[in-house]
């Protein structure tokens, strides 16, 4: 997937930033986007010098869920996507699905119908 100049769900210019991040035990240099809303927080990381991105991070911050708050990462790279929630660190491991980022409300409900269904 393209990297976006504007935050695909609030449409708000997201902020960039040069970092480095723990991939197999190397530490890669990588080029993250961020939109941090009331609702949720979406980061979008792709390695530098490369428009596409392989790691899509999206916190969500919902008072329906227990404790508020649930992470979903979706690998572009291997086509893995997992949660954690609660902060427990306990990853879930769930089937593969492009997010639709433009509706984040449809995007959790659908999260949570895999949760009750794994």
């Amino acid at each position: 997937m393209k990297m976006p100049i504007n935050c695909p769900i609030c449409n708000v210019v997201m902020l960039n930033t040069d970092t480095k991040l723990l991939i197999n035990k190397r530490l890669l240099d990588v080029w993250l986007k961020e939109c941090d809303h009331i609702d949720y927080n979406l980061s979008l990381f792709s390695l530098e010098n490369e428009d596409h991105m392989f790691l899509a991070q999206l916190y969500f911050k919902d008072s329906s869920i227990r404790n508020g708050k649930i992470i979903a990462v979706w690998n572009y790279n291997s086509y893995s996507f997992f949660i954690e929630k609660n902060e427990d660190k306990k990853r879930l491991s769930l089937p593969w699905f492009e997010p639709d980022l433009s509706n984040p409300k449809k995007l959790l409900n659908k999260i949570k119908t895999y949760i009750v269904f794994s």
